[in-house]
This record gives structure tokens, sequence and C-alpha cells, in this order.
């Protein structure tokens, strides 16, 4: 249902007017609603984890050869901040992002050293300002549904895949996070500036 965004932003737009729009959909979209959801770690079956150790060993290749120094570095931090914080647990350690679907909790522990964003799980894709608005809250959404064994490599879509192993490292270099901070400012400021422009 997360399809019907535009959808629902321009009923939001009718039912709202232009001056309440922004508020509107940060509170009362429908397409909001229940989208916050509690990552159910035990709902993910083997063949669910090994299909994140494929897709990880299927892109192991081409993240050496191609991913950007603050990518790798992020990952390498990541794993390094994990084995600080869970120093009982170097089987979970040695798997983080690699042989099995990490916990979002397990990151944001990792994270939480270094980062001021979290990551936040979500049922799927929700409106542009929503997302905006989340990001200047230094929350990330990440989808906690894994797309299906017939797909390889990173998806364009909000899948956790997508989402965990390819946007959590970068949460670990703090002008990568600068960026993303200012793009949640700068969406709620054209909210306002829109929110100001009368209806023809």
């Amino acid at each position: 249902e997360h399809e019907r965004r535009e959808e629902v932003i321009q009923y939001i737009f009718g039912k709202y007017g232009r001056e309440r729009a922004a508020p509107a959909l940060q509170t009362t979209s429908p397409d909001v609603d229940g989208l916050f959801v509690r990552h159910s770690y035990d709902s993910y079956s083997e063949a669910d984890h090994a299909f994140w150790r494929k897709c990880n060993d299927s892109l192991l290749e081409h993240w050496q050869r191609f991913a950007c120094d603050s990518y790798l570095h992020g990952r390498e931090t990541l794993r390094l901040a994990a084995q600080a914080s869970w120093r009982s647990r170097a089987d979970d350690v040695a798997r983080l992002l690699t042989r099995s679907i990490p916990r979002l909790d397990d990151l944001n522990a990792a994270l939480n050293s270094r980062s001021a964003f979290r990551l936040t799980g979500v049922s799927g894709r929700g409106p542009q300002y929503w997302f905006f608005e989340r990001l200047r809250q230094s929350e990330l959404p990440v989808c906690v549904k894994l797309r299906g064994a017939e797909a390889s490599g990173l998806s364009r879509g909000p899948e956790l895949f997508h989402d965990a192993a390819g946007l959590a490292p970068m949460l670990m270099d703090s002008a990568f996070t600068a960026v993303l901070d200012a793009f949640g400012v700068c969406a709620r400021s054209a909210a306002v500036i829109a929110g100001m422009i009368g209806d023809p």
C-alpha cells in the first residue's frame, strides 16, 4: 500500500490545505499509520539467513573494488564497535553484516559509540516528507522485509539487505550523517515555505 504515497499526499493536501499539509503528513497520513514495526528477528527462517549470506558473498568483491573508503571503513568500524560492546559474543561479532541477518538492536548498539544516528524498523516505503523528517531526527528507517531469493545484489527500493548492509556502515562517517541531517532540515524548511503558498 506504500506505493500509493503520492495519492495519499494529494488527499492530505485536499483535506487540510497546503498551510497545514506538512504537519498533517508527519502525524496523520494513512500511509504512515503502522509503518513503524518491531524487528521480529525470530520470524526469519534459515533460508532467509542463507539468502543474506548469498547476497553478502556475491557483493564482497564488488565492494572491495568499487565501494568508497568511507563505506569499507564503516563496515570495519561497525565490527570493531560491536566487538567492544559484545565482549562475550565473539560469534555475533564475526557474523555482523556477513553470515546472517543482523539484529537492529545490535547494529544500534555498535552505532551508538560513533554515530548520533540510529536505525528504526519500518514495514516499507513511507512518504518523502516523513522520511526526511526521520533524518532530521537522526533516524534512518530500515525496512525489515527481506526480498525473495530470486533477487540478487542490492535492490533499488527499501529492503533489509539494501538498508542494513548497504547504508548502515555509512552512518559511521560523520560527514555523511551531517549531509543526512542537512537534508532533513532543508526538507522541513521547504515544507514550511510550501505551506505559506496559497492555493490558486
